[in-house]
């Protein structure tokens, strides 16, 4: 499970207890709280940033549409879909890219952006989180 950046290496054993995995090269860890504690104060500040992140019904679009495309799309394909102007579909995909919603690709002189699968597979688990229902348990590659 991969939900947000690790800041430091040592779990409270208060709290919680964490997760962690890699993505291109990058440590995640987050910190599981128990059912009576709340979550902590960095992982509830990554979890608003990604809800904040979504909180615009173009972003809903922009990530919607890479989606369900399954492709890598340009920004110029992106406005066209949207029909969005492309100052605010860049804006927007600045925003999503930010916090790791969307990965960006250069190629020439192009950017195509795409879904970050692993960011986007976590999301309906940090909902839970947040809602106080218990983490899934992670999928093994073995029962996979």
């Amino acid at each position: 499970m991969l939900i947000k950046p690790r800041t430091d290496g040592h779990a409270d054993a208060v709290l919680g207890i964490y997760e962690s995995g890699t993505e291109e090269g990058t440590t995640f860890e987050t910190q599981l709280p128990r059912e009576d504690q709340p979550l902590d104060r960095a992982t509830a500040a990554e979890y608003a940033s990604w809800f904040k992140a979504l909180a615009d019904p173009t972003r809903i679009q922009i990530v919607s549409l890479l989606a369900r495309r399954g492709t890598p799309m340009n920004v110029g394909q992106i406005v066209a879909a949207v029909d969005v102007g492309q100052s605010t579909v860049s804006a927007h995909l600045k925003v999503l890219a930010d916090v790791r919603f969307l990965l960006a690709d250069h190629r020439g002189t192009a950017t195509y952006y795409r879904i970050n699968e692993a960011c986007v597979d976590c999301f309906p688990t940090a909902a839970d989180i947040v809602m106080g229902k218990p983490a899934p348990e992670p999928i093994s590659a073995e029962s996979a």
